[in-house]
């Protein structure tokens, strides 16, 4: 129970404090969670963009101006605005003469830069949304001090210097870490630092990732591994999300991530839920592969020293994808290193772009998917600063279009899904353009557990929503396999699993049964007339009653005492031989009604510390009903509980459909 604390009042006593114009007393409780919301929103867009102003600057840097390895950031992106002028400054790249060498050392000196700082500052947080689902679920919504700057730091190196990791973790961490502290600022409940957490999470995903409406909804549905949401937080995340959206597109542009993918698609063949069934299957192995690889990864750098695991775990990535471009040469029709394998490092977004346009080999993709398994699991597994969202979609993508290939290869065309591309209009390329984005979603519900999410943010990074059906039907079978696994350690089942959320179910089962309900088992109970002596009151059988009832002549009720009682008397007054039971009765008792529910007898016994109350009529508070025990109250719980589980049995019971459920008494 949260009581209600009293406002103070301005006195002439009382100097005058600036605070109090943003104070939470300054804000009226209806509009207080959407107003704060907001104005998180707008706070965690800010950080976000000059989290992804650095990163990407120096990225671009380090990989475009140094190395030649990248041409530049999101093409969108660079002729807008100050971001455009700043990444002008910076001095060509040269992509026809790319030191490919580079992909190991940058990474492994960032991740040197990367354990040094973790040292210094004493940070024990490396993936972001992990930390914010384990904080919502059993730290009460709290962070380590410096949650912000530690993770802002750390994750501008870990991304700048191309660890195959992406911004979703770091941003989610740091919208959850402003939540939190926000919610502390203006004095709010345990409940409300739970729901601004999840909104600073919404605010980071949906800016970062220009999708407000998938923002909302993946905060609320992440915290748990079923089908399961957080209902409270819903549209304080969305009013978060959408703010951030807007802070960053007003910097950045407006639109999609990606731009408009399978615009003119549209589903009208039923028979092309048998190829996305077969796409279903294989992203749900690839999901399992990838969740076992980051655990196997995890458990081998737990025996490396914390300074230099992101060191070794980011050069490992970068000699991977080095490995892997060289190995594509032989393996071209042209002999040349198929550069989209420098995808394996950074976010890998550059072998979406190609997906998404229609071209490249099968065999090439799925080179993509592998080596980007084993260079996320290297980057974030070691303890490098970055998130699984990026990642997940470079191979979830891949995996579609290599596997759209595959199809397009062995079976009818006009089974397959497909629509125009940007680039070109043949029935190749519009097949792996669906399969890439349908994979993506697929891919990001079998390892996150957000099925509605999933399909809500591929729709919004790419522009197209025409998709949403196979998406739907893939992230289905895709969820139904993969229950055997998941990224995020720190999920648990339901709210009924989550320590957030102890006692809410047993409160609502207390609700729903009213003291009327249960007045059958409140009788059997001893009343004391008002003039009997104590005398023989000590005379009466021993009886397991705890408390009697005092009633006048006309069986009116007019107070209680307890077994204590008498003894109390019995200790103090020296003519208790001359008392009656009037004399020791408690008049002014707290009572129970027939219309009160056992939440509201609950709290009465909390609040008396009796162990049994006297039931009184609702209109004549002198008529006695009945007496009402703790006991009888966990009874009438116990009932009803095993009530509700006989009924789920039966729901789950493959029973003739003539059987009745038998009756249960609640």
């Amino acid at each position: 129970m949260v009581s209600e604390r009293t406002p103070k009042v301005l006195t002439a006593e009382r100097e005058f404090d600036a605070g109090d114009w943003i104070s939470a007393r300054s804000i009226p409780a209806q509009g207080k969670m959407p107003l704060l919301s907001a104005l998180l929103g707008v706070l965690v867009g800010v950080v976000g963009v000059s989290f992804f102003a650095f990163s990407e600057l120096l990225r671009n840097f380090l990989f475009g101006s140094v190395g030649g390895l990248v041409k530049s950031t999101e093409e969108g992106l660079e002729s807008r605005g100050w971001f455009g002028t700043l990444n002008a400054l910076l001095p060509d790249p040269d992509p026809a003469n790319p030191r490919v060498w580079l992909l190991a050392l940058i990474p492994a000196l960032g991740g040197l830069l990367v354990g040094l700082w973790f040292k210094a500052t004493r940070d024990t947080t490396h993936n972001g949304t992990e930390a914010a689902i384990a904080s919502f679920h059993n730290e009460r919504g709290r962070f380590q001090p410096g949650n912000v700057w530690k993770k802002f730091v750390a994750s501008c190196i870990t991304l700048g210097t191309g660890g195959a990791a992406g911004r979703e973790g770091p941003i989610a961490l740091m919208g959850a870490s402003m939540g939190s502290g926000l919610a502390n600022r203006f004095g709010l409940t345990q409940r409300e630092r739970r729901i601004l957490l999840v909104a600073g999470l919404a605010a980071g995903i949906g800016g970062m990732f220009r999708a407000p409406l998938a923002g909302g909804l993946m905060a609320a549905e992440i915290l748990y591994s079923d089908a399961e949401f957080e209902p409270d937080v819903l549209i304080p995340s969305t009013i978060a999300s959408i703010m951030s959206y807007c802070v960053f597109c007003l910097n950045f542009g407006w639109g999609s991530l990606f731009g408009k993918v399978a615009a003119d698609y549209q589903f009208s063949n039923p028979l092309e839920l048998i190829p996305l069934t077969g796409l279903a299957v294989a992203i749900t192995l690839a999901g399992f592969v990838y969740v076992g690889t980051n655990r196997l990864v995890a458990r081998l750098f737990e025996r490396v020293p914390r300074l230099i695991r992101p060191a070794i775990g980011a050069g490992c990535a970068g000699v991977i994808a080095i490995l892997l471009y060289l190995i594509s040469g032989p393996l071209s029709a042209d002999g040349e290193p198929q550069k989209i394998l420098f995808a394996v490092m950074g976010d890998g977004y550059s072998a979406l772009d190609v997906a998404f346009s229609g071209r490249g080999l099968w065999w090439l993709f799925l080179l993509v998917a592998g080596g980007k398994i084993l260079a996320s699991s290297l980057t974030v597994g070691s303890g490098g600063a970055g998130g699984y969202f990026a990642p997940s979609m470079v191979i979830g993508g891949c995996v579609g279009a290599g596997v759209g290939i595959l199809f397009f290869q062995a079976l009818p065309v006009d089974i397959l899904p497909g629509g125009l591309v940007p680039t070109e209009d043949s029935a190749l390329a519009a097949v792996i353009a669906v399969f890439a984005l349908v994979g993506m979603a697929g891919f990001w519900t079998g390892t996150a557990k957000v099925p509605v999410g999933s399909v809500i943010i591929v729709s919004e990074l790419t522009g197209s929503y025409h998709v949403l059906l196979p998406a739907l039907w893939t992230c289905a079978i895709v969820f139904v396999l993969s229950r055997g696994f998941k990224l995020y350690k720190t999920q648990v089942a339901t709210r009924r699993d989550s320590p957030a959320h102890v006692g809410d179910f047993a409160a609502n089962v207390l609700k729903e049964i009213r003291v009327s309900e249960v007045l059958g088992d409140l009788t059997g109970y001893d009343t004391i007339q008002e003039g009997t002596s104590l005398q023989q009151i000590l005379s009466m059988k021993s009886s397991r009653q705890a408390y009697y009832p005092v009633v006048d002549r006309d069986g009116r009720f007019t107070g209680i005492f307890s077994l204590n009682d008498v003894r109390a008397v019995l200790d103090s007054s020296a003519v208790w031989q001359l008392l009656v039971a009037a004399d020791i009765a408690r008049r002014n008792v707290m009572t129970v009604h027939p219309s009160d529910t056992l939440a509201d007898v609950a709290n009465k016994f909390e609040t008396t510390n009796y162990d049994e109350l006297p039931v009184v009529g609702d209109n004549d508070e002198s008529r006695l009903l009945g007496i009402i025990s703790r006991r009888q109250l966990n009874n009438a719980y116990i009932r009803r509980v095993m009530h509700y589980d006989q009924a789920a049995k039966a729901e789950q019971a493959a029973g003739h459909p003539s059987e009745r459920l038998p009756k249960v008494r609640k």
